[in-house]
C-alpha cells in the first residue's frame, strides 16, 4: 500500500502525525481517502489478531512511555500512547533493533541503526 495510490505523499502523513488530523485540515491539508483509512484499519486488525503478539505496558519509544505490541516473528511493532491509548505508529525494526528492545524495553534513536 502506497500513499501515492490514494492521492497523498509521505509529507501529508507526516503533517497529520505532527499536527493531528483536525489541525492539518484547518491548515489546508488533505483529508485521507476513505479507502486509504479502511486499508489501514484492515492492516491494524490483521496485526491485532496475530496470536504471536507480545505486549509491554512499560515500554518506551524515543523516551516517551508507550504501550508496545510486538510480533516477535516479524519484528513488527505497534505503539500506543499510554494515557490516551491512541495508536502512534506501526513499524518494522531490524533484528538488532528488536533485540535491543527485548533487552531494554526501549526503542531509541541510538537503537535505530
Amino acid at each position: 500500500m502506497y500513499t501515492e495510490d490514494y492521492g497523498m505523499v509521505q509529507a501529508d502523513l507526516d503533517n497529520i502525525r505532527k499536527n493531528g488530523l483536525i489541525n492539518n485540515l484547518n491548515q489546508g491539508g488533505k483529508l485521507p481517502f476513505v479507502e486509504y483509512v479502511s486499508e489501514l484499519q484492515n492492516r491494524l486488525k490483521t496485526f491485532a489478531k496475530n496470536p504471536n503478539l507480545v505486549w509491554d505496558d512499560k515500554g518506551s519509544f524515543m523516551g516517551k512511555k508507550r504501550i508496545i505490541y510486538k510480533d516477535p516473528l516479524k519484528n513488527q511493532f505497534l505503539d500506543f500512547v499510554q494515557k490516551t491509548k491512541m495508536i502512534v505508529s506501526r513499524y518494522m525494526l531490524k533484528e538488532s533493533q528488536s533485540d535491543y528492545y527485548d533487552l531494554t524495553g526501549k526503542i531509541e534513536k541510538n537503537s535505530l541503526y
